[in-house]
C-alpha cells in the first residue's frame, strides 16, 4: 500500500470530504435500524467505515430479517457510501487478479478489474513467485515485489516489478 493511499484510509476528514460523506450515510443506514454505535466526530478517518460496515452487517443478519421499510430506506444510502468509496479510494484503481492453483498444478487468472492484461505474462513465471504450496493469491501491480500471508487463508499479496 503506497503513502498516499494508507494516508486516504487514516487522515481525519471533515464535512466536505468524500470520505466523511461515505462515513456519514453508513452512520445514516445504522441509524435507521436503530443500531447503537459511536457518533461521528467532526473529524473521522475512513478506517472507521470498515468498523461501521461490519456493525451493520452483524447486527442486520442475526435473529429475525430487519423490516422492509428500513431497508428500502438504506438500500440508497448504502449503495451510495459504498460507490463512493469504490470510485474515489485509490487503492481500487490500480489493476488486480487473483490466480488460483487448479489440481493438474496450472494457473487459472480471474481478473478482478477491467484493465489486467499486465498479469498475463505471469501465467508461465508464477511458480517462480510462489514456492510454498498456497493454492490462491491475490496480485496487485506495483513497483515492488513482497508476498503477506493473510491471518487463517491461503490467500496471499504480491506487489510487483512494472
Amino acid at each position: 500500500m503506497r503513502d498516499y493511499e494508507f494516508k486516504e484510509l487514516t487522515q481525519r476528514v471533515s464535512k466536505g470530504i468524500w470520505q466523511y460523506e461515505a462515513l456519514e450515510l453508513l452512520n445514516e443506514c445504522l441509524d435507521l435500524f436503530n443500531i447503537q454505535h459511536d457518533s461521528l466526530s467532526a473529524k473521522a478517518p475512513l478506517r472507521f467505515w470498515f468498523h461501521a460496515f461490519t456493525v451493520l452487517r452483524n447486527k442486520t443478519k442475526g435473529h429475525g430479517a430487519p423490516k422492509f421499510e428500513p431497508c428500502s430506506m438504506v438500500c440508497p444510502k448504502l449503495l451510495k457510501s459504498i460507490n463512493l468509496i469504490i470510485d474515489n479510494l485509490t487503492l481500487f484503481n490500480r489493476p488486480w487478479a487473483y490466480f488460483y492453483r487448479n489440481l493438474s498444478g496450472k494457473y487459472r487468472i480471474s481478473y478482478l478489474s477491467e484493465d489486467s492484461n499486465e498479469f498475463d505474462n505471469l501465467k508461465g513465471t508464477i511458480k517462480k513467485i510462489m514456492k510454498t504450496e498456497f493454492i490462491a493469491f491475490l496480485i496487485i501491480l506495483e513497483k515492488l515485489i513482497y508476498s503477506i500471508q493473510i491471518l487463517n487463508s491461503q490467500t496471499f499479496i504480491i506487489q510487483m516489478v512494472i
